[in-house]
């Protein structure tokens, strides 16, 4: 279903806007940037910041994992900070780590979606999809949303929905306080 309506608005954005010749490296820049954000999972050296932290995200989902991240113990693995989001793993060999892309986009849009179909390296052929919902923003392509199997509503409503959780816990007291 997601990707009929994704075809739909691509193919509504498409004759909605003109094409061109600014945007005839969109989708180079596109895969580009999605392969950034994988780079770091083929790296050597042992590598341990979180997905959350990288400089890859749009500035609305950047908001969402601000304000998620006050929420999270610094002590318990919680909500969605027990796996990589780009991954959905927690462990892959660097190796062999391979990434494939499928970049849909239409010219003259500042949204893209792409399509990526990772391996983790290890023996066999297990691998994680997602759809990864790009935005340019101030001239360069971010990652707004991923949908996959750890995010099928998305991650964007994911980090919502943890931020709403988290703000209906109590918070805590120190030692020693009354309530």
């Amino acid at each position: 279903m997601m990707k009929v309506l994704r075809g739909a608005v691509l193919a509504l954005a498409a004759l909605a806007l003109p094409v061109t010749p600014a945007f005839a490296d969109d989708e180079g820049d596109i895969l580009a940037a999605a392969q950034a954000a994988f780079a770091p999972y083929s790296k050597e050296a042992p590598w341990t910041e979180a997905d959350w932290d990288l400089p890859l995200f749009s500035s609305e989902t950047t908001a969402l994992i601000d304000e998620w991240k006050t929420g999270v113990s610094d002590e318990d693995v919680e909500d969605l900070n027990g796996f990589s989001w780009l991954c959905q793993c927690q462990d892959f060999d660097p190796k062999t780590f391979r990434v494939e892309f499928e970049v849909h986009h239409a010219d003259g849009t500042d949204v893209s979606t792409v399509d990526a179909r990772v391996n983790l390296g290890w023996e066999g052929d297990e691998t994680a999809e997602s759809e990864l919902y790009m935005l340019r923003e101030n001239g360069r392509w971010t990652l707004d949303d991923i949908v996959s199997d750890s995010f099928p509503k998305g991650l964007k409503a994911d980090l919502v929905a943890a931020i709403e959780q988290h703000r209906a816990q109590p918070a805590d007291t120190e030692e020693g306080t009354a309530d």
